[in-house]
């Protein structure tokens, strides 16, 4: 009975690491995306009137007035 118990704890404790690998993992992928989507609407924030008629056909939403 004690070795179950103890072979238990090591299946708990390894269950215990991989779902911490994976939530590290899940935490820094969320991190790149946010910084490739800061990234992104900053440039075309910044570029919009530059680009022109290709920011407007990206554009969901087009801004009135002058650019």
């Amino acid at each position: 009975m004690d070795g179950m118990h103890i072979q238990n704890n090591g299946l708990h404790a390894l269950q215990t690491l991989l779902t911490l690998r994976d939530v590290i993992f899940s935490g820094i992928g969320a991190v790149i995306w946010a910084a490739v989507l800061l990234a992104w609407v900053i440039i075309f924030q910044t570029q919009r009137a530059v680009w022109g008629e290709f920011a407007d056909t990206i554009s969901y939403i087009i801004p009135e007035g002058i650019p």
